[in-house]
This record gives structure tokens, sequence and C-alpha cells, in this order.
């Protein structure tokens, strides 16, 4: 009752040395499950489905060697920023750094009580021509910044031309945009950000530092973060409680 308000959400968790490779590995079986388990009509046929299929990955992870990358990371960024080319890209590193720095390598890591940074999210591009490599592309670009300790979260919908990451743990607010259409969260490489030619030379050569997988230059961008409350915040104050 009710289902059908709800997304239909697969999810992979891998622990292991080689993330990027072992979600390519088991993408190509997630579009399965989700078939089978909306084909079954118990609980106990579900959870006899994702046993089958979850003993089918770890086989596909064990054996074999890594797959190859479809396209180079030059390539593949052009298709992800389209006709925006490099502003998108620029805006997508603006927003990373005003609102995700405490998650990069080398940041605060925490509050002055020690606990951990709030959770940041950010809505990304995707190529629509190479879903999946965009996805993996923007999974290592997060893991490359803030490092393999801080929790990562990667959501695609099936057939829109964007994902959504999370560094640290998601709460309940993250999970609204499961549901959240560009309208109500644009991809930050849509939002026209004013960039100054200081910035615009620093996220270069931060491109630069990731394509060379030089962590210890790449948190080198730090814009003063805006004042006021992140998007998501923002989002949540003025649409549930009113607050413009």
């Amino acid at each position: 009752k009710g289902r059908t308000r709800y997304p239909m959400v697969v999810c992979g968790l891998y622990h292991g040395p080689d993330v990027v490779d072992a979600a390519r590995r088991a993408h190509g079986a997630f579009a399965e499950v989700e078939q089978e388990c909306k084909s079954v009509r118990t609980a106990d046929e579900v959870r006899a489905a994702l046993a089958r299929h979850q003993e089918s990955f770890r086989t596909a992870l064990e054996i074999g060697p890594p797959y190859p990358v479809a396209t180079d990371d030059d390539a593949l960024l052009k298709k992800i920023c389209g006709a925006l080319g490099e502003e998108a890209w620029l805006r997508v590193l603006y927003q990373i750094h005003t609102q995700m720095s405490c998650y990069a390598r080398g940041g605060v890591g925490g509050t002055t009580k020690g606990q951990l940074p709030r959770p940041q999210q950010i809505r990304l591009p995707v190529a629509p021509e190479c879903p999946l490599e965009s996805v993996l592309f923007w999974m290592r670009f997060f893991m490359h910044y803030a490092g393999r300790s801080v929790s990562l979260l990667l959501a695609a919908p099936d057939g829109e031309p964007w994902v959504d990451v999370t560094l640290g743990q998601p709460g309940e607010q993250e999970f609204f945009s499961l549901r959240a259409s560009p309208k109500s969260v644009p991809p930050a490489s849509e939002i026209p950000y004013t960039l100054d030619e200081a910035f615009r030379v620093q996220a270069r050569a931060t491109l630069e530092s990731f394509k060379k997988q030089d962590s210890s230059e790449f948190a080198a961008v730090e814009p003063a973060r805006p004042e006021g409350d992140t998007v998501t915040e923002r989002f949540f104050k003025t649409k549930l409680f009113g607050r413009s």
C-alpha cells in the first residue's frame, strides 16, 4: 500500500581497495535486482532474490582483472560539462570549496567540539550518453578530494542527467534529493556564480592536480565560504518552513 509513492533504490555497499572498479562491475546487475524484486510478492522472496544476487556480486568482484575505463578524463569531462564547457566545471568546484571544504584532505575534519562536520550535498551533471562512467568519474574525484575515510554517497536516478553526492553521514534532509527535481535542487554546474580570475586560475590547477592524482595540492583552492546557509539549508527553510 502506497509503495508507488517511494522510489526504488538499489544500493551497493563495498569494502575493498578499488571501490570504483567494484561499482563498475556490480552496476550491470542492479537492473536485474530491481526487476526481480518488483516481480515477487512476499518479503521472503525479496530476501531470497537479494541473497542470490549478493553472492553473484561477490563472484564478479573476486574474478578477473579490473574493467577497462571507457574513455579518458578529458573527453569524459567535456561530455559531462556539455555546452557550458569549462564554466560548468568552475561552478562545480566553486560550490565544493565554499560549502564542502571541511571534508577536504587537510581540512578541519570536525567542529570545535570534536564532532563530525554536518553532511554536505551537491548535485552534479552526468553525460546522458555515458551515465555510469560519469558517476564513476565523480566517485573518483571525491575520493581524491576527501580521502577514503570520509563517507561518500552517490545517488544516481535512472534516466536523469545528474547525480547527487553527499559527503559525511547523510541525514533525513540529504535523502530529500531522491525525489527533488532540478527546479528544487539545480545542478551546481547551472548556478551562475560570479567567479574572479584568481579563482579561475587556481581552479584550473586543481583540475590538473586531480588528473595527476596529486592529493597534496588538491585542496589548494579555498575561497571563503559565503555568509548564510548552505543550498540544502536554504531550500528546506524556504520550502518547508516559509523562510525566504
